[in-house]
């Protein structure tokens, strides 16, 4: 198996179970974080 390790300079996050809860937020959060980087 070949592992991917995230960096975030690539702009690109995988998140599971985006549509509710923990991975919404982290979701929104990253959205956030990524908007006020650029």
């Amino acid at each position: 198996m070949t592992l991917y390790r995230a960096d975030p300079k690539h702009g690109v996050a995988w998140i599971t179970g985006g549509s509710s809860g923990i991975g919404r937020s982290l979701a929104r959060t990253l959205r956030r974080k990524a908007m006020s980087s650029r």
